[in-house]
């Protein structure tokens, strides 16, 4: 009798301390895929130079003029954004994450 029931307390314990270790596990794996996401943007975020060359595509595309503006970026590390400069303000007209610029608004 007493054996059974130190065998019962021995599989419960088992199976709580595997139990606890999965959600442990699946914790880690969770934490893991987001910590190599984040390395992969930082480490491909691009360049002022793709978003100049984003924002001339764009304005070729819409005719716009680029004259007496400038092309900037705010640099978020694991994303950025493209900011067109006029003489008094900025305006963000797109983004960058993974190699690839986006602009999303008018050149205008």
């Amino acid at each position: 009798m007493m054996n059974t029931i130190v065998t019962v307390l021995v599989i419960a314990a088992v199976i709580v301390v595997l139990y606890i270790l999965f959600k442990i596990f699946k914790l880690i794996t969770r934490l893991l895929l987001i910590a190599i996401f984040l390395v992969i943007a930082y480490l491909t975020n691009p360049g002022l130079e793709k978003h100049q060359q984003a924002v001339e595509k764009k304005a070729e595309r819409t005719n716009t003029k680029l004259r007496g503006r400038n092309v900037s970026l705010s640099d978020f590390k694991i994303f950025s954004l493209t900011k067109i400069s006029n003489d008094d303000h900025d305006k963000v007209v797109g983004a960058g994450l993974f190699t690839k610029v986006w602009i999303f608004r008018t050149l205008d």
